[in-house]
C-alpha cells in the first residue's frame, strides 16, 4: 500500500531539530511542561517512597534573575521555585543550573515530608497572642534574662509580629538541616549531589563583607547559616575585628545545632531555636522596637509555611564542628528518620529528557501548523462557497470517561465481526448452497431447493481502506434525541458524537485511516472543526470528539465536498464517508437549491468511486431519504451499528474484489 507523504520532509525535520535544540534557553527549558512534569514525577516518587503518597501538591516554577528574589517556599500547598535565581545562572554549565533546581525541589519536598506546618503555624500564634513560644521551656542560667526580657518585650502588640518573624529565621535554618539530612539518608545519591550542587552555589562565593553593614544578630545569623552550610566557619571571620565575637558565638552555637538538627523530636529542636535567640538576648534586643524589620535580604521568606531557600539553613558537604551531616557524610549519627532501602530515581539523564520533549512538543507544534494549512489548502479547493476549517485541539476526557464503557464494548464488537471476515478473506473459504457449478457438494445433496454445488473462494488480499465522518453540528443537533442514557437525556448531537467515537475506535484498532470532522455555519461560510485527521494519527483525537458543539447551520454539500477532497488525496483503495444529520440542509436560497447540492456532491463521490453513507435517529430518517436514499442506517440504538455496518462494509467489499 503506498504511504501518504509525511507531514515534514525528513531533511527538514532534521534541521528542524536541531535548530531548536541550539536555540533553547534555560528559561525555555526550566519553565516548560516537560521540566514540571518532570519534577511532579520526582516529587511524586518520594512522596510515595515515604509512605504519603496521598498528598496532593501544586508545582510552579519562576525566572526572576533579581539578586533579593526568593530562591522557593512551600506552604505544604504550593510549591514555588525560582529556576533564574542569579546564584544559579552563574553557574557554567546547562547541567549544574539543572541540578540546582532540582535540588531546590528536593527541598521543598523535604519540607512536606518531614516538617509539621501545623506546629508552625502555632508558634506564629502563640507569638501573636504575646507569649513565649514553646510555653513550656526549661529554665537554664543561660536563657533566664532572655526569657524573662522576651515575655516583656511580648507585652507590646506592635512587637509581637518582629518577634514571630525573627523566630521563624532562626527556626527556618534549623528545620533545614534536620529535613535535609533525613532526605538525603532515607534516599538515592543523585539527592545528595543535587544538594551539594545546590548548597555550592547559594553559599560558596558569599563575602563576609557584604555583612558587615548589618545589626550583629544577622551578621550572627548569616554566620551560623554560611557554617552549617559548607562546614566550616570562615576563617576570615575571626581576623576581622568587629566581628571577634560573632565567631566566638558560632563556634559556641555550631555543635549544638548540628547535634539539635540529628532530634527527631519537634519541640525540642523549637526550644532549641529559642534558647538561641534568649541567651543571645543582648544581640536580639536592640532590633525589638516599634517600626524595626528584618532585612531585605530577608522578607521574601516570612509567611506560615516554610520560607526563602536563600535564607534555608542547608546541608553542609563537610565539616569540623561535631557532623554537620551533610549529603556524602558518612559518619556515624543517630538517625532522626526511619532509613529507607536507598532507591534511584526514575531518570537517569534528567536534562536530556526534557530537552527530548521540548522537541517533540515543538515537532508536534510544526506538525499542527502543517496540518492546518492542508486542511484549509483541501477546503479551498473543495467547493466555491467559503469554507474555514480549524484543527480541533480541545480535549474532554470527562466525556471520554462517561462514554466510554458504552461505546468501546460496541466498537470491540464490530472489530471482532469484522476482523473474522478479513481473516477468512484473505485464507480463503468455502461457498456452500449454490445452484450453479462445478463442484458437487455431497453435504448439500438433502437440500430440497436443488441448491447442490460450491465453490472455493481463492484468498484475496484485503483492500486498504480509508474512513472519514462527517457530523451535522448545527443548531437543532443540540435537540433531545429521545434516548436517555439512564436518567440523563442525550442530544442528537450526543448520539452523534458517540456514533463517532464508535466508528473511531472501530477504525484505529483495524489500522485505517479516519478523519472525524463537525461543520455548522457562520459569519458568512461554512465552518468545519476536524477533530481527528487523516494526515496523522493522534491518540488524544478520541478525546476532542467530546469537544465538538452545536453551532448555527447547516450547508452539507460543501462540507460533504470537503470531506471527499480529504479522502481523494488518500492512496487507499477503499474510500467510505459516514454522514450523521439530522435532516434537510440550510443556508441556501431554497431547499430544493440545497438538495440539489448535496446530491451533486453525492455524485462526484460516486464518480470518484468513494462510498457514502448517512446515517440517523429513526425520527429524522425521513427527512434524508430524500437526498440519501436507501444508503442510510439507524443509530437509534447504538448496540445494533455492529450488525447494520458489519453487513454493509461486508457487501460493498465483495463488490470489489
Amino acid at each position: 500500500m503506498q504511504k501518504p507523504k509525511p507531514l515534514i520532509r525528513v531533511a527538514d525535520l532534521k534541521r528542524f531539530i536541531e535548530s531548536t535544540k541550539s536555540s533553547l534557553t534555560d528559561e525555555d527549558i526550566f519553565l516548560s511542561e516537560a521540566y514540571k512534569k518532570q519534577l511532579r514525577t520526582l516529587g511524586t516518587f518520594l512522596l510515595k517512597n515515604a509512605g504519603q503518597e496521598n498528598l496532593k501538591f501544586d508545582l510552579k516554577i519562576i525566572w526572576d534573575t533579581d539578586p533579593q528574589s526568593m530562591t522557593g517556599a512551600t506552604d505544604k500547598r504550593t510549591i514555588i521555585l525560582n529556576a533564574g535565581h542569579p546564584a544559579f545562572t552563574a553557574l557554567e554549565t546547562r547541567a549544574e543550573r539543572s541540578e540546582c533546581v532540582h535540588g531546590l525541589a528536593f527541598h521543598e519536598f523535604a519540607h512536606w515530608i518531614y516538617t509539621d506546618f501545623s506546629i508552625m503555624k502555632i508558634q506564629r500564634e502563640t507569638f501573636l497572642q504575646g507569649q513565649v513560644f514553646p510555653t513550656h521551656m526549661d529554665v537554664t542560667p543561660e536563657n533566664e534574662k532572655g526569657l524573662k526580657q522576651l515575655a516583656k518585650k511580648l507585652k507590646n502588640e506592635q512587637i509581637r509580629d518582629l518577634v514571630a518573624q525573627i523566630y521563624h529565621q532562626f527556626d527556618n535554618l534549623l528545620e533545614d538541616v534536620y529535613i535535609e539530612r533525613c532526605l538525603s539518608r532515607a534516599f538515592s545519591k543523585t539527592i545528595k549531589r543535587s544538594l551539594q550542587t545546590l548548597n555550592r552555589a547559594l553559599f560558596g562565593s558569599s563575602e563576609i563583607q557584604e555583612d558587615k553593614k548589618l545589626p550583629p544578630l544577622w551578621i550572627f545569623y548569616n554566620e551560623l547559616l554560611y557554617a552549617l552550610e559548607m562546614g566550616e566557619i570562615r576563617p576570615e571571620l575571626a581576623a576581622i575585628p568587629e566581628l571577634k565575637e560573632v565567631y566566638d558565638r558560632v563556634v559556641l552555637w555550631l555543635p549544638r545545632l548540628s547535634d539539635g538538627a540529628d532530634c527527631a523530636d519537634t519541640m525540642k529542636r523549637k526550644e532549641l531555636v529559642t534558647n538561641l535567640m534568649t541567651e543571645n538576648w543582648d544581640l536580639l534586643e536592640p532590633l525589638l522596637v516599634v517600626g524595626e524589620s528584618l532585612p531585605e535580604f530577608l522578607r521574601n521568606a516570612q509567611g506560615d509555611g516554610a520560607g526563602n531557600l536563600q535564607l534555608m539553613s542547608r546541608i553542609p558537604t563537610s565539616g569540623q564542628y561535631g557532623n554537620p551531616g551533610g549529603p556524602g557524610n558518612s559518619d556515624d549519627h543517630s538517625n532522626p528518620c526511619e532509613t529507607q532501602e536507598e532507591e534511584d530515581l526514575p531518570s537517569e539523564d534528567p536534562l536530556q529528557e526534557v530537552i527530548d520533549e521540548i522537541v517533540k512538543s515543538r515537532i508536534a507544534q510544526e506538525e499542527s501548523t502543517e496540518i492546518q494549512r492542508q486542511l484549509q489548502s483541501m477546503a479551498n479547493a473543495a467547493d466555491s462557497f467559503p469554507i474555514r476549517v480549524e484543527r480541533l485541539m480541545e480535549e474532554d476526557p470527562l466525556w471520554y470517561a462517561s462514554v466510554k464503557p458504552t461505546c468501546a464494548p460496541i466498537a470491540k464488537k464490530l472489530t471482532k465481526e469484522l476482523s473474522r471476515f478479513f481473516q477468512t478473506t484473505q485464507l480463503g473459504y468455502r461457498v456452500s448452497g449454490l445452484a450453479f457449478g462445478k463442484r458437487l457438494d455431497t453435504r448439500s445433496l438433502y437440500r430440497m431447493n436443488g441448491k447442490y454445488f460450491s465453490q472455493i473462494i481463492a484468498p484475496a488480499a484485503l483492500p486498504s481502506v480509508a474512513v472519514a465522518l462527517l457530523i451535522d453540528a448545527s443548531g437543532s443537533m443540540d435537540y433531545f434525541s429521545g434516548v436517555k442514557d439512564g436518567d440523563i437525556q442525550l442530544s442528537k448531537l450526543d448520539i452523534a458524537k458517540r456514533t463517532a467515537l464508535i466508528l473511531y475506535d472501530f477504525c484505529t484498532s483495524m489500522g485505517f485511516p479516519v478523519m472525524v470532522a463537525d461543520h455548522t455555519t457562520g459569519s458568512g461560510c461554512v465552518e468545519i472543526g476536524v477533530a481527528a485527521s487523516l494526515l496523522k494519527y493522534d491518540p488524544q483525537d478520541r478525546y476532542r470528539i467530546g469537544a465538538i458543539e452545536c453551532g448555527g447551520g447547516n450547508r452539507d454539500g460543501a462540507a460533504i465536498n470537503f470531506a471527499l477532497e480529504a479522502l481523494n488525496e488518500r492512496p487507499e483503495a477503499m474510500k467510505m464517508l459516514f454522514i450523521i444529520s439530522d435532516g434537510l440542509p440550510s443556508l441556501y436560497n431554497t431547499q430544493q437549491e440545497g438538495i440539489e447540492d448535496v446530491q451533486k456532491s453525492l455524485k462526484n463521490a460516486q464518480k470518484n468511486g468513494i462510498l457514502v453513507f448517512a446515517s440517523a435517529l429513526r425520527s429524522d430518517m425521513p427527512n434524508l431519504c430524500e437526498i440519501y436514499g436507501d444508503q442510510i442506517f439507524d443509530v437509534t440504538d447504538l448496540s445494533m451499528i455492529p450488525k447494520i455496518l458489519s453487513m454493509t462494509v461486508k457487501r460493498e467489499l465483495k463488490k470489489i474484489r
